[in-house]
């Protein structure tokens, strides 16, 4: 599966708190659409609307 594009914006971090990386990325034109793989549900693909035009991605 391929996460992201031109327009997305790579976030860094451990979402779920279990010391793992979950590869995420945001795409705020897109409405605020994050898009991620999260370690403590197996990797799988997770979507969500938080943010949009103008907001950064943070990830504390």
């Amino acid at each position: 599966m391929a996460l992201g594009g031109p327009a997305w914006q790579l976030v860094a971090g451990d979402i779920d708190g279990d010391s793992k990386a979950d590869p995420m990325v945001y795409n705020p034109a897109a409405g605020g659409v994050w898009r991620g793989l999260i370690s403590t549900m197996g990797y799988i693909e997770m979507e969500g609307e938080f943010g949009g035009p103008g907001y950064d991605a943070v990830t504390e």
